[in-house]
């Protein structure tokens, strides 16, 4: 790899870490938001969808980022001295 790939690879890296970071921060403030909506199933639902959808998003991001983190270790061995 050249440091331009690896300089591409950590830049993948952080954008699909701070993603996840985003996604779980938009769960958090769902389920802030459905807790404040108890015991009102009208008022708490929306909210919990949100953090559902949110969750199911960040979940998907992580097996992503496995990939990425899997795919960069093999092409570093890879990786001529």
């Amino acid at each position: 790899m050249t440091d331009k790939s690896d300089q591409l690879i950590i830049a993948d890296v952080k954008s699909c870490l701070r993603q996840i970071a985003l996604e779980l921060h938009a769960a958090a403030e769902g389920a802030n938001h459905a807790a404040d909506g108890i015991p009102s199933r009208e008022a708490s639902w929306g909210p919990v969808q949100q953090m559902y959808t949110r969750l199911a998003e960040a979940t998907r991001l992580v097996e992503q980022f496995k990939t990425q983190i899997n795919d960069a270790i093999e092409h570093g061995r890879h990786r001529s001295p």
